[in-house]
């Protein structure tokens, strides 16, 4: 999946979460409770193993367009996030072992505070992955 968001300036940071949650979970946990996501302002939920580069980390007041290639894969237990164009920052789940092929999951985009505002400009699934993470 690739992601590209636009971040607009709001009331706060601009910080984005996204990751996956476990299906019975979704109404009544905080996403980013699985411990199984990236989070642009701080490297402690989940996301946290760097293959390439540093941290992906917008900083605060964000603006501007930020994309992400995003690779899930349960049976693989493969969670991984790449920086786009240029795959010059890769990170992927700390430990493989939280994700369990046998529990449903969703994935999930969040928005942290009132007046933040980001816009998805493309979303796009893949069949299968090319080489370049």
């Amino acid at each position: 999946m690739q992601i590209e968001v636009e971040m607009k300036p709001g009331n706060s940071n601009n910080h984005f979460l996204f990751g996956l949650v476990k299906d019975e979970g979704k109404d009544n946990d905080y996403a980013s409770s699985s411990n199984m996501c990236y989070y642009d302002y701080s490297n402690n939920h989940g996301i946290t193993k760097y293959i390439k580069g540093n941290p992906m980390q917008s900083g605060s007041k964000a603006t501007g367009k930020h994309r992400f290639e995003i690779r899930i894969h349960l049976d693989k237990k493969l969670l991984r996030v790449a920086s786009l164009p240029d795959y010059s920052s890769i990170a992927e789940l700390d430990d493989p072992n939280k994700i369990n092929p046998k529990v449903n999951y969703r994935f999930f985009l969040a928005i942290l505070y009132k007046g933040d505002m980001i816009r998805i400009n493309n979303v796009s699934v893949v069949d299968k992955f090319d080489e370049k993470m």
